[in-house]
């Protein structure tokens, strides 16, 4: 059975979602091959329209190894408005999250890193995370910390 890794950054004090705040100064070499790593540790992103939309928007126009990786990877997104993806290798969950996280969870040697911050309320909201995570889906959430807020 493969697995689904959630990958969250998250501040000392709680918080996980103003990255633009308090993540991005505390970016190095370090935490660039920690990222690098768990991407090519997975063969698929599953992500919330949100967080997609973002990623759509700055990947596919940058170079270098992260993102050629991220852009050849396989994107799973969870949403009930998403039409039409156009970034590459994305396909768009539909129906109960749970049961498309599990069908995902049933090629042995896939490994599926969610990401994004969860802001609001979604099918893959930080409450959704820990919904799955509750019923077996996410069994694994490495945990990035920084300075508080």
């Amino acid at each position: 059975m493969g697995k689904i890794v959630s990958s969250t950054f998250v501040s000392l004090d709680g918080v996980i979602n103003h990255m633009d705040r308090w993540h991005f100064d505390f970016i190095d070499a370090e935490s660039d091959a920690i990222a690098l790593q768990q991407l090519k540790d997975s063969q698929g992103l599953l992500m919330g329209r949100r967080t997609y939309e973002i990623y759509a928007q700055a990947w596919p126009g940058r170079d270098g190894e992260y993102a050629d990786r991220i852009n050849a990877t396989a994107k799973y997104v969870a949403s009930t408005t998403l039409q039409n993806p156009a970034w590459t290798n994305t396909t768009v969950l539909e129906g109960d999250l749970v049961e498309a996280v599990t069908k995902l969870k049933q090629d042995p040697d896939k490994t599926c890193s969610r990401t994004g911050t969860g802001r609001s309320p979604g099918p893959c909201s930080v409450t959704a995370c820990w919904t799955s995570s509750s019923c077996g889906c996410i069994p694994c959430s490495p945990v990035s910390a920084r300075p508080e807020t």
